[in-house]
């Protein structure tokens, strides 16, 4: 799948979504609810995910680089070999609760 500079702002997707490998580009997930989202292997550089709502989500492998997640909750979500490198994680909710098993680039604001 692709989704190329689109707004889902505040979307609603309980389920889990299952997003794995979907390319996301300059698009944005403000304020949406995806708890336990498959964003396992997906190419979403540049994404807005500040503020919303991601426990349990899976970015493994995930290129999520320049991508905000600011203030979003992200309380025992996995980032595993997930390229961060330049991601904002300012004042994101459960860090610490996350696995961070080899990320690849320097983040924004991670505190662990």
């Amino acid at each position: 799948a692709l989704l190329l500079s689109t707004s889902l702002k505040g979307i609603n997707m309980n389920g889990p979504a299952n997003l794995t490998r979907i390319t996301i580009s300059n698009s944005s997930f403000q304020d949406a609810f995806l708890p336990g989202a498959l964003f396992v292997e997906a190419n979403a550089r540049g994404v807005d995910f500040s503020g919303s709502i991601l426990q349990n989500s899976d970015f493994r492998r995930a290129n999520v680089e320049r991508s905000s997640f600011a203030g979003a909750t992200i309380t025992d979500a996995t980032f595993d070999f997930a390229n961060v490198s330049l991601t904002d994680f300012t004042n994101a909710i459960g860090a610490s609760k996350g696995s961070w098993f080899n990320i690849q680039g320097t983040p924004v604001g991670l505190v662990l």
